[in-house]
């Protein structure tokens, strides 16, 4: 089969957590909430693991705002105070402070597609890193992608039918000539409910099987 488009996938596809803004994360906005660093760590990583659950659930996402919002209100008992607009500039200074790593192979194989005249887009589940933000730092740092779908502006996650179709009404090829590259079984095995043929990667961050999939 000859695809034309390649869909992406973010996170342990093309890019790896940056383990310092995690560490800075915590203590940036434990400090501004006036709360001690370990309850903001622990209540951070539920509300982001019931966001990711609900998403593989019910496909569905919550905007950047609404997740700042819940992650303010499990704080409550904390009696943490803070403002969203204050935690997005954090957030975003930080994420433009310490940005997650490209993976050694993504810079290779998506600058070989390009080469051979593939089309390639990102399909991204995305809560407290903004969709808008990584967007433009895969643009600048890796290539232009033709375009980016991203949860938080969505409102439909990974492994919905809604979120996939919309990937394909943003394609110029049919579902058939269109591979979709992931890490995960369940939420990238979605693109086949509108035809999309899926690739789940054997290692993380390790595209070299695109290459071989696609005969480059």
């Amino acid at each position: 089969m000859k695809y034309k488009h390649i869909s992406f996938d973010v996170w342990n596809t093309l890019v790896l957590p940056n383990p310092e803004y995690a560490k800075r994360r915590n203590a940036t906005l434990a400090s501004y909430l006036g709360v001690e660093e370990h309850i903001f760590k622990m209540v951070y990583t539920e509300t982001k693991t019931w966001i990711d659950n609900r998403a593989k659930k019910l496909g569905e996402s919550l905007s950047h705002r609404a997740a700042v919002q819940l992650l303010l209100y499990n704080l409550d008992d904390a009696k943490a105070r803070g403002s969203y607009d204050s935690i997005e500039k954090m957030l975003k200074l930080l994420f433009e402070e310490f940005p997650p790593i490209i993976t050694p192979s993504a810079s290779k194989v998506v600058n070989e597609l390009k080469h051979h005249f593939y089309a390639v887009s990102i399909a991204s589940n995305s809560n407290f890193v903004k969709g808008e933000w990584m967007h433009e730092y895969l643009n600048r740092e890796l290539a232009v992608f033709h375009f980016g779908i991203y949860s938080d502006q969505e409102l439909y996650a990974k492994p919905s039918r809604h979120f996939f179709g919309t990937v394909l009404e943003n394609c110029r090829f049919p579902a058939y000539e269109i591979l979709h590259v992931g890490d995960d079984f369940d939420c990238d095995g979605g693109a086949r409910q509108v035809g999309i043929t899926p690739l789940i990667i054997k290692e993380k961050g390790n595209l070299e099987e695109v290459l071989e999939a696609i005969k480059l």
